[in-house]
């Protein structure tokens, strides 16, 4: 597919009138090689984004390594127990220094010239020592630490540059969601070994709109919902059935989605600009968006459960995780031919803005029934309410960029 470079201002690509309500993004959003030069560098490499969890680092000499934009990230736990991050890329000619996802080491080698750094980034040994002179210095060639690494409620996250406000203001008004999450765990969250990762040539954010996207499901994901009726299963399955429901915007691009069940209970789609999906329902999956061009992206999802979760609980969660996300699973292989499905519309240029307008007449500035969390606005499940809290976000932060 042919992508094209930066030709108008990121302002241009968003039309929002709210006299009208109505509102509007153009194709280049999508398809601009030079507006996802401008996402990573901003969002990516100059921003908090999300990591790892820290069930995935339980003991000291844990690590993970990952991919922040375009550039490779190591993070460990020391003996001391202290979480750090590096850029994973040896201080010798370059070549990354751990390969491994997840694992368990104290040394760190490199596959090119054997340098080998510790957990807390110095320099262990090299071969041939008497190849460098008195005034090598040793002591600052180990591997460099990223600019920032913090966690909250067991999440961490990363920015590889300065960023201009600290993780507890980037999250703003999803910390209050992402607590009522953690809370309904009070042993902790605990992040399942493996992953289900898969790429699709589409643009990053059709991921995050339709991670949050409940209009959709009776659509896309009918054979599903077709199934589970045939097999007598209850739940609700169909747009009238999530009346009661809430699509949520949140301050710096963040959102969820407030769904209840036949108990009552109040399960979350917790989006945290700019690369991290929490779902709650039909399964726990941490759902991580990996841009990898702009019309390809990488998805790699963890199963979670609550850390005192039975055998019995564990095993009908992967259950439900395999029926829906897994790789022959009735929600992801859906999306993804979507996904390709908006790309091939995008090449349609006489046709080029997408509309987000539902639901912007009944919107709200705050949750319904009394809930006192700050919102930005408030609409029903399957209204477009979150999406356009995101791209006014996304285009003020670009725009400020450019400027």
């Amino acid at each position: 597919m042919h992508m094209q470079s930066v030709r108008t201002d990121v302002a241009a690509l968003v039309d929002d009138d709210p006299r009208k309500h109505a509102f509007r993004v153009h194709r280049d959003a999508y398809v601009d090689q030079g507006v996802f030069e401008l996402e990573i560098d901003r969002f990516f490499h100059h921003g908090w984004v999300y990591a790892a969890h820290e069930s995935q680092l339980p003991a000291a000499a844990s690590f993970v390594s990952t991919t922040l934009g375009r550039q490779p990230v190591l993070i460990t736990r020391g003996s001391d127990g202290q979480l750090r991050g590096f850029f994973n890329r040896c201080r010798h000619r370059g070549a990354v220094v751990c390969k491994e996802r997840q694992g368990q080491s104290d040394n760190f080698r490199c596959p090119y010239h054997g340098w080998s750094f510790k957990g807390d980034g110095s320099l262990a040994g090299l071969p041939g020592p008497d190849g460098y002179g008195a005034d090598f210095p040793r002591a600052e060639m180990g591997l460099v630490p990223v600019a920032e690494l913090a966690s909250y409620r067991g999440f961490i996250f990363v920015s590889l540059a300065r960023p201009d406000v600290d993780l507890q203001t980037h999250l703003g008004q999803a910390r209050v969601f992402l607590d009522r999450l953690c809370d309904q765990r009070p042993q902790g969250l605990s992040v399942v070994p493996g992953t289900t990762r898969y790429g699709f040539d589409a643009n990053w954010k059709l991921q995050i709109e339709n991670a949050l996207d409940f209009y959709h499901l009776p659509v896309v994901h009918r054979s599903f919902f077709e199934i589970k009726r045939a097999r007598g299963e209850s739940g609700k399955m169909t747009v009238r059935d999530f009346a009661t429901d809430q699509c949520v915007a949140l301050e710096r691009g963040h959102g969820t989605v407030l769904a209840s069940d036949a108990n009552g209970h109040v399960h979350q789609h917790l989006f945290i600009f700019p690369n991290l999906v929490i779902l709650e329902n039909p399964a726990p999956q941490l759902r991580v968006i990996f841009p990898q061009r702009v019309d390809r992206t990488e998805i790699e999802g963890l199963a979670f459960f609550s850390a005192d979760a039975g055998e019995a609980e564990r095993s009908r969660l992967l259950g439900l995780y395999e029926r829906f996300y897994g790789p022959m699973g009735f929600g992801t292989p859906d999306d993804i031919e979507i996904f390709r499905a908006c790309m091939n519309g995008f090449m349609a240029e006489a046709a080029p803005w997408n509309d987000f307008s539902r639901g912007y007449h009944r919107e709200l500035d705050h949750l319904p029934n009394g809930d006192a969390a700050a919102v930005m606005a408030c609409g029903n499940i399957t209204d477009e309410t979150f999406v356009r809290g995101l791209y006014r976000w996304w285009m003020n932060a670009l725009r400020d960029v450019r400027a």
